[in-house]
């Protein structure tokens, strides 16, 4: 709740709370319309953290692997399997 307190009271944080409320609402609306659109995001997110385990299991043979944290966890759960070929080819091309 601290977190909503502080975006709450400054400037930018206001319109970004109102506009995650907003998108949050949306997505209930269309989750509410077609209920297997959830099943498909779930499916989608769990593909995406294994091909980012699988990425990481590689990297013994590759030499690459994508650490795990909040924004690597993020794109495969979102994003899925294009998210974590995005993220090794960034990690291939960037050598990080």
């Amino acid at each position: 709740m601290q977190v909503l307190a502080i975006a709450s009271t400054s400037g930018i944080g206001r319109y970004l709370l109102y506009g995650g409320i907003a998108i949050l609402c949306g997505l209930l609306i269309l989750l509410l319309r077609n209920p297997r659109v959830l099943g498909r995001w779930v499916v989608g997110g769990i593909g995406g953290c294994v091909a980012l385990w699988a990425v990481n299991a590689a990297g013994v043979f590759t030499g690459v692997s994508v650490a795990y944290n909040l924004w690597t966890v993020g794109a495969a759960v979102v994003l899925g399997l294009p998210g974590v070929v995005g993220l090794f080819f960034l990690k291939l091309l960037l050598r990080m």
